[in-house]
């Protein structure tokens, strides 16, 4: 075993006793590189002394068993079995939220501050569809339902059809006093 110094590092390399004779007599001398280890400039780009002494091919990958890059000994450079690359794992798809969000507490429907109205919106298949605005929330409601159900989608739960005018507005009173606009 001999030390090969470097020229810009002060610790030197370990090499054999064959390795280091016509490694030292290389031209330019090795310089210590911290990804690749000992390399030279050599006529074909940057050489790693590692790579030369197992005349690795380009796609092959070189291993230090005792992980450190100055102990290029034969006893410790092995050529590293190619690794398959990783496949891309699924991103998981998310799950339609059904939970009521915004202003309304009903899901696709939302106050329009600007234009002082409620906006109904159902989203199917990646799309938004617009269903209108409306003075009264409940009608918003109504017409998200009726979508829904042409779209075979779940509805608010709110059988609009079966409910009479007083129905609607003591719904409409208890509505608005749970979200506090009376």
């Amino acid at each position: 075993m001999q030390q090969l110094a470097l020229n810009n590092y002060p610790h030197p390399v370990l090499l054999d006793d064959d390795d280091f004779n016509w490694a030292s007599l290389m031209l330019g001398g090795w310089y210590w590189h911290q990804r690749n280890g000992v390399v030279r400039n050599g006529e074909r780009g940057t050489e790693t002394l590692a790579r030369l002494i197992l005349r690795a091919k380009p796609h092959q990958r070189i291993s230090y068993i005792d992980g450190n890059k100055l102990n290029c000994q034969r006893a410790n450079l092995k050529l590293a079995k190619p690794q398959p690359k990783p496949k891309a794992k699924p991103k998981p798809k998310a799950k339609p939220s059904r939970k009521p969000r915004g202003t309304s507490g009903v899901t696709g429907l939302s106050w329009h501050g600007r234009k002082q109205k409620w906006q109904a919106r159902i989203t199917h298949d990646g799309r938004t569809q617009h269903l209108g605005w409306f003075v009264d929330p409940l009608d918003g409601i109504e017409a998200l339902d009726s979508r829904a159900r042409e779209l075979s989608l779940p509805v608010s739960g709110i059988n609009f059809d079966n409910l009479t005018k007083d129905q609607r507005d003591t719904f409409r009173r208890h509505w608005e006093a749970a979200r506090g606009d009376e």
